[in-house]
Protein backbone atom coordinates (compact mmCIF):
# COMPACT_ATOMS: atom_id res chain seq x y z
CA UNK A 1 0.00 0.00 0.00
CA UNK A 2 1.63 3.62 -1.05
CA UNK A 3 0.64 6.79 0.26
CA UNK A 4 0.71 9.42 -1.16
CA UNK A 5 1.52 13.10 0.09
CA UNK A 6 1.14 16.57 -1.55
CA UNK A 7 3.21 19.40 -0.82
CA UNK A 8 2.64 22.63 -1.83
CA UNK A 9 5.41 25.71 -1.74
CA UNK A 10 3.80 28.29 0.58
CA UNK A 11 6.56 30.68 -1.66
CA UNK A 12 4.86 30.10 -4.60
CA UNK A 13 1.13 30.99 -4.93
CA UNK A 14 1.24 28.44 -7.73
CA UNK A 15 0.34 24.84 -7.65
CA UNK A 16 3.78 23.63 -8.08
CA UNK A 17 3.11 20.50 -5.84
CA UNK A 18 5.37 17.45 -5.14
CA UNK A 19 3.89 14.18 -4.71
CA UNK A 20 5.71 12.30 -2.33
CA UNK A 21 5.18 8.29 -2.08
CA UNK A 22 5.54 6.52 1.25
CA UNK A 23 4.98 2.95 2.10
CA UNK A 24 3.32 2.03 5.07
CA UNK A 25 6.58 -0.08 5.83
CA UNK A 26 8.44 3.30 6.08
CA UNK A 27 5.59 4.97 8.10
CA UNK A 28 6.03 1.95 10.72
CA UNK A 29 10.03 2.85 10.55
CA UNK A 30 9.19 6.46 11.24
CA UNK A 31 6.23 5.21 13.57
CA UNK A 32 9.71 3.51 15.34
CA UNK A 33 11.95 6.10 15.38
CA UNK A 34 9.57 8.40 17.26
CA UNK A 35 8.90 5.80 19.76
CA UNK A 36 12.98 5.19 20.16
CA UNK A 37 13.23 9.13 20.36
CA UNK A 38 11.21 9.41 22.88
CA UNK A 39 12.83 6.53 24.94
CA UNK A 40 15.61 8.32 25.02
CA UNK A 41 14.76 11.13 25.71
CA UNK A 42 13.04 9.48 29.00
CA UNK A 43 15.99 7.68 29.34
CA UNK A 44 18.46 10.97 29.06
CA UNK A 45 16.36 12.47 31.99
CA UNK A 46 16.59 9.29 34.10
CA UNK A 47 20.37 9.69 33.63
CA UNK A 48 20.62 13.19 34.50
CA UNK A 49 18.93 12.16 37.36
CA UNK A 50 21.18 9.76 38.44
CA UNK A 51 24.05 11.93 37.10
CA UNK A 52 23.01 14.36 39.83
CA UNK A 53 22.89 11.90 42.53
CA UNK A 54 26.08 10.67 41.82
CA UNK A 55 27.68 13.98 41.95
CA UNK A 56 25.94 14.74 45.56
CA UNK A 57 27.26 11.43 47.08
CA UNK A 58 30.34 12.17 45.40
CA UNK A 59 30.74 15.81 46.83
CA UNK A 60 29.29 14.20 50.43
CA UNK A 61 32.31 11.80 50.19
CA UNK A 62 34.36 14.39 49.57
CA UNK A 63 33.22 16.38 52.79
CA UNK A 64 33.26 13.05 55.36
CA UNK A 65 37.10 12.59 54.12
CA UNK A 66 38.27 15.82 54.26
CA UNK A 67 36.30 16.01 58.18
CA UNK A 68 38.40 12.02 58.72
CA UNK A 69 41.42 14.00 57.07
CA UNK A 70 41.07 16.48 59.65
CA UNK A 71 40.25 14.29 62.28
CA UNK A 72 43.39 12.29 61.75
CA UNK A 73 45.16 15.79 61.65
CA UNK A 74 43.45 16.40 65.89
CA UNK A 75 44.82 12.64 66.32
CA UNK A 76 48.03 13.37 65.49
CA UNK A 77 48.11 16.73 67.62
CA UNK A 78 46.64 14.89 70.29
CA UNK A 79 49.07 11.99 70.37
CA UNK A 80 52.03 14.42 70.08
CA UNK A 81 51.01 16.09 73.25
CA UNK A 82 50.27 13.02 75.11
CA UNK A 83 53.80 12.27 73.77
CA UNK A 84 54.89 15.31 75.11
CA UNK A 85 53.03 14.69 78.44
CA UNK A 86 54.81 11.18 79.02
CA UNK A 87 58.47 12.63 78.23
CA UNK A 88 57.96 15.99 80.74
CA UNK A 89 56.25 13.27 83.36
CA UNK A 90 59.46 10.87 82.90
CA UNK A 91 61.48 13.53 83.44
CA UNK A 92 59.46 14.59 86.24
CA UNK A 93 59.97 10.96 87.60
CA UNK A 94 63.78 11.08 87.13
CA UNK A 95 64.31 13.73 89.07
CA UNK A 96 61.64 12.93 92.32
CA UNK A 97 64.20 9.54 92.45
CA UNK A 98 67.22 11.61 92.66
CA UNK A 99 66.19 13.77 95.18
CA UNK A 100 64.81 11.04 97.12
CA UNK A 101 67.97 8.98 96.45
CA UNK A 102 69.79 11.93 97.98
CA UNK A 103 67.02 12.23 100.90
CA UNK A 104 67.94 8.05 101.70
CA UNK A 105 71.78 9.04 101.45
CA UNK A 106 71.48 11.51 103.18
CA UNK A 107 68.61 10.07 106.06
CA UNK A 108 71.82 7.34 106.24
CA UNK A 109 74.80 9.47 106.87
CA UNK A 110 72.39 11.32 109.48
CA UNK A 111 71.52 7.60 111.02
CA UNK A 112 75.06 6.64 111.27
CA UNK A 113 76.10 9.85 112.53
CA UNK A 114 73.59 9.77 114.91
CA UNK A 115 74.51 6.30 115.94
CA UNK A 116 77.97 7.23 116.29
CA UNK A 117 76.97 10.21 118.29
CA UNK A 118 74.84 7.62 120.92
CA UNK A 119 78.03 5.46 121.05
CA UNK A 120 80.67 8.26 121.56
CA UNK A 121 77.88 9.29 124.14
CA UNK A 122 77.19 6.04 126.14
CA UNK A 123 81.49 5.39 125.96
CA UNK A 124 82.04 8.75 128.06
CA UNK A 125 79.47 8.18 130.16
CA UNK A 126 80.98 5.03 130.90
CA UNK A 127 84.16 6.57 131.56
CA UNK A 128 82.84 9.34 133.83
CA UNK A 129 80.88 6.59 135.71
CA UNK A 130 84.21 4.39 136.28
CA UNK A 131 85.89 7.50 137.00
CA UNK A 132 83.22 7.99 139.96
CA UNK A 133 83.27 5.21 141.32
CA UNK A 134 86.77 4.42 141.26
CA UNK A 135 86.84 7.72 143.15
CA UNK A 136 84.68 6.49 145.87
Amino acid sequence: MLLFLTYASEASPQSDAVEIEISVQDLQQIDKCFKEKEIMEKLIVEQEKTIKKLEEILNETKKRLDLEEKENLINQKIIEVKDKEIAVLNREFERMKEIADRAIKIAEVSRKKNIFETYTSLGILALITIAIASIF
